[in-house]
């Protein structure tokens, strides 16, 4: 039951991390050192461990923060 959803849940979260790495773009174009950022967390979070789901959670946290605080770049009229 419980362990089935928990389960679910991280292998959804590190698919997304997996998606970004793999795509070069989560919300924005991601630069290579938070494509490689985005692969560890995604590796993390398929380690059933609670240390290593929380850095995993955390390294996508800090990708998906820094993408949403970056200003867009504005188009040149």
């Amino acid at each position: 039951g419980v362990d089935v959803v928990k389960i679910t849940v991280r292998a959804m979260i590190a698919l997304v991390a997996f998606a970004g790495a793999a795509e070069g773009g989560l919300l924005k174009k991601t630069p290579a050192w938070q494509r490689l950022m985005l692969l560890v967390a995604g590796i993390l979070l398929l380690v059933p461990t609670l240390l290593y789901d929380a850095i995993g959670i955390v390294l996508l946290i800090f990708v998906v923060a820094i993408q949403c605080l970056k200003p867009r770049a504005r188009a040149i009229d």
